[in-house]
C-alpha cells in the first residue's frame, strides 16, 4: 500500500510537471524565422528550453542535495509557478524575444525531477517507486501536447497562449500531487539500515563524492546527455514528423 501510494503520488507530480515544460511543442509556428535567420522559431524555443534545462540541471546538485526534509514541497511549487510565469511571459514577449521566456522556463524545470527523487530515495521499495515514477515522463510528453491542441483546436487558444493555458489547467493537479507526496513519511530505521541515511550535502562532500565515482558519474554524463538530446528533439518535432508523414494522404492524423 505504501508504494502504491508514494508511487502514484510522484507518478502524478512529475506527469503534471510536463504541462509546464512541453506544451509549446504541440505549436508549428510556421513560417517565422529566429530573426530572419535561416532557422525556424520552433528550433531557437527548443534550444532555448534545452539550455535553461541543463544549466537548472547543475543548479540543482547544489540546490537538491542541500534540501533534505522540511522545505522541498515549497520549492517543488515555487519552481512551478516560476515556470508558469515564463509562459506567460512567452505569450506576451514580442515574437522575436519569446525564446528568453523559454529560455526562463526551463531553469527552475531541470530540478523538479531530482526533488521529487528526494521524497523516494533511501527506502528499501526505492528501485520500484522510480519505476513508477519513470513511467511518468513516457506517458506526460504526449498527452500534455494533446491537451495544448485540444485547446488551439476546440477553443481558438493562439499557439502562443496554448502553454501557458495548458500549465494553468494542470497546476490544481500539480499542488494535490505535491501535497499528497509530501505526506510520506521519512525512511524507517529499517529503510535506513537497509539504504543508508540521506543527508544535506555541502561543497565538501559533493567534491568528495565526485573525486570517488568521477569515472562511473562522466560515462553516466555523457550517455545520459546523448539520450536526453535525442529524446527533446523527437519530442518537440514530433507533430511536424507526423504532419509531414501524412501529407498528401487525405487523412489527418491529428483527429485519429
Amino acid at each position: 500500500a505504501f508504494a502504491l501510494y508514494a508511487a502514484t503520488a510522484a507518478f502524478c507530480t512529475y506527469f503534471c510537471m510536463y504541462a509546464f515544460r512541453k506544451p509549446f511543442a504541440a505549436g508549428t509556428y510556421d513560417g517565422l524565422l529566429f530573426f530572419g535567420t535561416e532557422v525556424e522559431l520552433k528550433t531557437a524555443f527548443a534550444l532555448s528550453q534545452l539550455i535553461g534545462y541543463t544549466l537548472s540541471k547543475y543548479l540543482g546538485i547544489k540546490v537538491n542535495s542541500e534540501r533534505v526534509g522540511e522545505g522541498r514541497a515549497r520549492l517543488l511549487i515555487q519552481l512551478i509557478l516560476a515556470a508558469l510565469a515564463a509562459l506567460l511571459l512567452f505569450a506576451v514577449l514580442p515574437t522575436q524575444w519569446k525564446w528568453l521566456a523559454i529560455f526562463a522556463n526551463g531553469l527552475p524545470l531541470g530540478m523538479v525531477w531530482g526533488l521529487v527523487v528526494s521524497f523516494l530515495e533511501g527506502r528499501r521499495t526505492s528501485d520500484v517507486l522510480m519505476a513508477g515514477l519513470c513511467c511518468s515522463f513516457i506517458l506526460a510528453s504526449g498527452m500534455v501536447k494533446d491537451v495544448g491542441k485540444w485547446l488551439m483546436n476546440s477553443h481558438g487558444v493562439s499557439e502562443f497562449w496554448m502553454p501557458v493555458a495548458t500549465g494553468t489547467l494542470f497546476l490544481p493537479g500539480f499542488l494535490m500531487s505535491v501535497w499528497l507526496l509530501n505526506q510520506l513519511p521519512s525512511p524507517s530505521e529499517e529503510d535506513i539500515e537497509d539504504r543508508s541515511k540521506r543527508s544535506a550535502m555541502d561543497s565538501a562532500a559533493r567534491w568528495a563524492f565526485f573525486r570517488q565515482f568521477a569515472g562511473g558519474l562522466l560515462l553516466l554524463l555523457v550517455a545520459y546527455t546523448a539520450l536526453s538530446a535525442f529524446r527533446e528533439f523527437r519530442d518537440v518535432y514530433q507533430a511536424d514528423l507526423f504532419r509531414e508523414l501524412y501529407a498528401g494522404s487525405g487523412s489527418n492524423w491529428e483527429n485519429e
